[in-house]
C-alpha cells in the first residue's frame, strides 16, 4: 500500500521530466533543423559582406543538430567590380561531439564541392584582394601591447576540395596573361594544430591545355615543415611569353617542359630551408627564332636532366647527368658586328628604381656552386655564318657529339670532356681532356683531318690576294689554356701540322701559284 502511494506521488515528477525532456528535445530540434539555418542565412551573409566589404550570398543553409553536420550551399562573394570573386556549391562540415570534452575543435569532416576563385592583377601591380590584407583589426588601447589571439587546438580528420577552378588573370605584363586551373583536387587527412603532428595531402589540377600539377607529401603545421613529391607535366613554355618576352631578344615558337622533384621544407630550421632531391627535367620540341624575320636560332627535340639535387642553405645545385639529342643551334655574326648567340644569352635589364642617396653597401652574397657529373649532347648541328666579310662563310658542323663528366664551378675543381664533330662533311675535329671553371684552363689533345682550308678563305683572301682551289689542314696536338683573375689568357699549341693537296690561283694573273700534295711540320711548339 505504502508503494502504491509513493509510485503515484512519484509519476507526476516522472511526467514532468518526460515533458521537460521532450519540449527540450522539440526545442533542440526546431532550433537545430529551422531556427539555426534561418540565422546564419540570416545574419552570416551580412556579417562577412561588411567584414569583406564584397556582397556575399548563401542560397541555403542545412544543420543536422544530431550529427552536428552544417551544409552551406551556394556561397557566392562579389569583389567590387560586379565580378564573381569567389563561389563554391556546398560547403559541408561534420563536427564531433567530442569537441566539448577535449576543448579542441575536432572535425571529421571538410568538404567543399566546386569551388571558384577569381584572382587578377592590375597593371599598377594591386590584385582584386590586396584591399583585404588593409582590413582594420578592432582598435584598443594604445597602452596595451598587441598580442595575437591564442589559436585554439583543432583536428581535421578529412578535408575534401573537390572539382575546383581558378581564373588567373595578369595585367602587369605588356601582354596581359590569362588562364585557367581547373579540376582541382585536395585532400588533407589528419590536420592539427598540435606540435609536431603531420598531416598527409595530395593536390592535383590541370589546365584546359592539359597541363598537370601534381603534389602530394606531408605537412606539419608548428613547426611549419613539408615534404613530398611535385609534378609538372607538359607545361607549355610559348603560352607563359608575357612574362620572357621583354627579357630576351628572340621568340620561342614551341616546346613543352615537364618536372618531378622529390622537396623538403622547414621554416624553423635554415640548415634545411628549401631543399630539391632527385629532380628531374624533361624538355621537348623546343625551337626558337628571331623576333624580326622569324630566322630559326636553336631547336632541341629533346633534352633531359635527372637526379639533380638543390640545396638552398649551401647554395649547390648538383645535377646527376644532362643529355639531349639532334639538337640544331646557330651561330652566325651579323653584318653589324653582333652575334646570334648574344640575342640567346642576353637578359635585357629591367626598369631600375633610383635608390636612395648614401645607402649602406651590401656586401655581395656568396656564389651558387654548380656540380654536373655527367653529360652528353648527341648528333647536334651547329650552323656557323659570317656577314661581316665581303663573302659570308657558311661552315656546317654536324654529327656533333659533346660529352664529359665531374664539371664544377668550385675552385680547382677538374673535369673531362671531348668533343667530336665533322666539318662541311668531310672534315672531322675532335677534342679531348681536362677543363676547369675557377680559374679557367684546359688542356686539351686536339686531332683534325681533311679540314677544307676553302671554308675559310673569305678570311684571308684579301690579304694575300690567292684563290685556295684545294687543300685540307691536318693537326694531331696539344692545345693548353690557362686565365688567372686578373691576368692575360696563356695560349700554347704543341704537336704536329700538316696541309695537303693544296692548290692556288693568282688572282689577278689567274694562274696556278702555287701547288704541293704535302707540307708537313713537325714538332710545332707556338703559344702567347
Amino acid at each position: 500500500m505504502q508503494n502504491n502511494k509513493n509510485a503515484a506521488r512519484l509519476q507526476p515528477k516522472v511526467v514532468k521530466i518526460f515533458i521537460a525532456i521532450l519540449a527540450v528535445t522539440i526545442l533542440y530540434t526546431v532550433f537545430g533543423f529551422v531556427g539555426l539555418p534561418y540565422i546564419v542565412k540570416s545574419i552570416l551573409p551580412e556579417k562577412l559582406s561588411n567584414a569583406l566589404n564584397r556582397q556575399v550570398s548563401i542560397s541555403k543553409v542545412e544543420v543536422n543538430p544530431y550529427y552536428l553536420t552544417m551544409h552551406l550551399k551556394g556561397i557566392t562573394v562579389t569583389d567590387r567590380s560586379d565580378k564573381t570573386f569567389m563561389s563554391l556549391d556546398d560547403f559541408f562540415v561534420d563536427l564531433q561531439i567530442a569537441s566539448l570534452f577535449k576543448k579542441a575543435l575536432i572535425v571529421k569532416n571538410v568538404r567543399i564541392a566546386k569551388p571558384f576563385l577569381r584572382l587578377a592583377r592590375k597593371p599598377d601591380g594591386t590584385f582584386n584582394f590586396s584591399d583585404l590584407a588593409g582590413i582594420k583589426a578592432p582598435e584598443t588601447s594604445p597602452d596595451a601591447e598587441p598580442q595575437a589571439p591564442p589559436i585554439p587546438n583543432f583536428f581535421i580528420e578529412n578535408l575534401l576540395v573537390e572539382s575546383g577552378r581558378m581564373a588567373l588573370i595578369d595585367n602587369l605584363p605588356s601582354v596581359p596573361f590569362e588562364t585557367v586551373l581547373e579540376s582541382l583536387n585536395i585532400t588533407l587527412k589528419n590536420v592539427s594544430n598540435q606540435a609536431g603532428s603531420k598531416a598527409v595531402y595530395k593536390l592535383s589540377v590541370k589546365t584546359p591545355e592539359k597541363e598537370l600539377i601534381d603534389c602530394k607529401g606531408t605537412l606539419s603545421l608548428f613547426p611549419l615543415r613539408s615534404e613530398g613529391t611535385l609534378s609538372l607535366q607538359n607545361v607549355l613554355l610559348k603560352k607563359y611569353a608575357p612574362y620572357y618576352r621583354d627579357l630576351i631578344d628572340f621568340e620561342i615558337a614551341d616546346g613543352t617542359i615537364g618536372i618531378q622533384t622529390g622537396f623538403h621544407y622547414a621554416w624553423d630550421d635554415p640548415s634545411i630551408g628549401i631543399r630539391l632531391s632527385r629532380a628531374s627535367v624533361s624538355v621537348a620540341s623546343l625551337k626558337a627564332h628571331t623576333k624580326k624575320d622569324r630566322e630559326k636560332l636553336f631547336a632541341i627535340p629533346s633534352l633531359a636532366i635527372t637526379d639533380t639535387d638543390v640545396d638552398v642553405f649551401k647554395q649547390e645545385i648538383t645535377i646527376g647527368s644532362l643529355s639531349s639529342s639532334k639538337g640544331y643551334l646557330l651561330c652566325k655574326r651579323f653584318a653589324d658586328g653582333s652575334l646570334s648567340l648574344d640575342r640567346l644569352i642576353a637578359v635585357k635589364a629591367l626598369k631600375a628604381h633610383s635608390a636612395p642617396p648614401q645607402q649602406t653597401a651590401v656586401p655581395a652574397p656568396a656564389p651558387w656552386h654548380v656540380n654536373l657529373k655527367s653529360f652528353v649532347f648527341e648528333d647536334h648541328t651547329i650552323q656557323v655564318q659570317d656577314l661581316t666579310l665581303a663573302e659570308p662563310v657558311n661552315i656546317l658542323l654536324d654529327h656533333a657529339k659533346i660529352e664529359g663528366k665531374d664539371l664544377t664551378t668550385k675552385p680547382n675543381g677538374k673535369g673531362q670532356v671531348s668533343i667530336s664533330l665533322r666539318w662541311n662533311k668531310k672534315g672531322n675535329v675532335s677534342v679531348k681532356g681536362s677543363v676547369a671553371v675557377d680559374p679557367v684552363s684546359a688542356n686539351l689533345a686536339v686531332n683534325v683531318s681533311g679540314l677544307d682550308i676553302r671554308s675559310l678563305q673569305p678570311y684571308f683572301t684579301d690579304k694575300i690576294k690567292l684563290v685556295v682551289n684545294d687543300g685540307n689542314i691536318n693537326t694531331n696536338g696539344r692545345v693548353q689554356f690557362s686565365q688567372k683573375a686578373g691576368s692575360d689568357p696563356v695560349v700554347s699549341y704543341q704537336g704536329d701540322a700538316s696541309i695537303t693537296g693544296f692548290a692556288s690561283v693568282d688572282r689577278k694573273l689567274a694562274l696556278d701559284f702555287l701547288k704541293w700534295k704535302s707540307l708537313y711540320l713537325a714538332n710545332v711548339n707556338v703559344g702567347y
